[in-house]
């Protein structure tokens, strides 16, 4: 890996840990934010809403900006205006102008997770699962940092008399972007000074395809069943399994509180504790791990684990704490390298470009808003629904997986078919 990958690597990894910060800074703050605003939790509610809504737009919209623009370029002017909106959010008591400042943040989230996560893809292809880990990675820690340096400037007791310093934590989310921002902004100096056809850093590629060809998959098998075919799934597949970590994230310890067990509060807070702490770990080993084996088999695997985790919570559901713990842990260590699998395994067969990235990354986020609607009328009644809707989310992962596993081989069978025709008519 020579230099310019290293830079380009540790920009992006630096600007997505900076993104975990700009995340979950504002769930510390909400309360305080509730009190200089002189808000109802109703009003309240809505910036998370409106952050989604801006994300889902921003990925969207996003992608056809990096499309059409300079993508470097593009990508330092969102980062400068999440900059922005994140420090402006800890100074604006007017509730209406905040509405408007976090659906903004969340539209350049949007567009940044595409950029960082496109870029990744474009660097390494098919290789790109460590790095893709790596980048999930990144984001875990900014959201282990932001409530601890966030703690110290939040009034115990919120009113709206009192004088806040809620706007510090705000800022110094600011400052860590605004680092990011300079590493960009010496990377987008440094391209300028290349020669055109090496400018865009967006395009370099390390892949080697079957044929020998080092150039991008063909224009026109973008309009082929199969690529389309292959796109839908990955879509299906990154929406259904998202919403199952999302769900599984929310609602474990509600749903464990209505177990047959009686667990205490505080012993249900541990075990998702322990599953999120698992569930880092497995993060970080699997960094390593997926350098060597392919994208799919860890897709397997991971969705070996899960289904047999969820089997088993469903068995000791309410019979045994034990085995609440052990595969609440195992369950974690499935979750762990799935979803950072997926953008490599499809990589393997098709390009994913702008577009098709700003699809994949908005498919993630659509379950934020559609998840807790399909949960939360439903878990008193049937608190343990939520394994059963994993099952059958694991059920679509392996379908999906089989299916584009056949799908994208006989794409680059014919691609192959196609170079070699294409090289004996030019012998002749």
């Amino acid at each position: 890996m020579d230099f310019a990958n290293i830079h380009i690597l540790v920009c992006v990894y630096v600007l997505q840990f900076t993104m975990g910060l700009v995340y979950e800074v504002v769930s510390p703050t909400m309360d305080e934010l509730k009190a200089v605003t002189s808000s109802s939790d109703e009003k309240m509610a809505l910036i998370y809403s409106l952050r989604s809504t801006g994300y889902v737009f921003g990925s969207l919209i996003g992608g056809r900006i990096y499309q059409f623009t300079i993508p470097l370029l593009s990508l330092c002017c969102a980062v400068c205006i999440n900059s922005v909106t994140i420090g402006l959010a800890g100074q604006t008591y007017n509730i209406k102008l905040l509405f408007s400042i976090f659906f903004i943040n969340g539209f350049t989230t949007g567009m940044m997770d595409v950029g960082t996560n496109v870029w990744i893809l474009r660097l390494f292809s098919d290789r790109s699962g460590p790095y893709i880990m790596a980048l999930v990675t990144s984001f875990s820690l900014g959201t282990v940092l932001a409530p601890l340096y966030t703690a110290h400037f939040l009034q115990e007791f919120p009113s709206p008399g009192e004088t806040s310093k809620i706007y510090i934590p705000y800022l110094i989310t600011c400052v860590f972007e605004l680092v990011a921002l300079v590493g960009l902004i010496y990377l987008l100096i440094k391209q300028s000074f290349l020669r055109y056809e090496k400018r865009n850093f967006f395009a370099r590629r390390e892949k080697n395809y079957a044929d020998g060809n080092t150039d991008e998959p063909s224009n026109q098998e973008s309009t082929s069943l199969n690529m389309k075919i292959i796109i839908f799934l990955a879509l299906c597949m990154i929406m259904v399994y998202s919403g199952m970590e999302i769900i599984w994230s929310e609602y474990l310890i509600p749903m464990l509180n209505r177990s047959k067990l009686n667990l205490s509060s505080s012993t249900t807070a541990k075990i998702k504790s322990t599953s999120n702490a698992a569930h880092a770990i497995g993060k970080i080993v699997f960094i390593g791990v997926t350098a060597f084996i392919r994208p799919d088999q860890i897709i397997l695997f991971d969705s070996t684990i899960i289904t047999i985790s969820t089997i088993m919570l469903l068995i000791f559901y309410n019979s045994s704490s034990t085995g609440i713990w052990i595969f609440s842990v195992l369950f974690g260590i499935g979750t762990s390298s799935l979803y950072p699998s997926i953008y490599p395994f499809i990589q393997t067969f098709i390009a994913v470009d702008y577009i098709k990235g700003s699809y994949l990354i908005c498919a993630s986020s659509l379950t934020d808003v559609i998840a807790p609607i399909l949960i939360g009328n439903h878990l008193e009644s049937t608190p343990n629904l939520i394994l059963y809707l994993e099952l059958v989310t694991m059920a679509i992962v392996f379908a999906s997986t089989f299916s584009i596993k056949i799908l994208g081989s006989r794409l680059l069978s014919h691609e192959s078919i196609n170079n070699n025709e294409n090289g004996a008519y030019q012998l002749r």
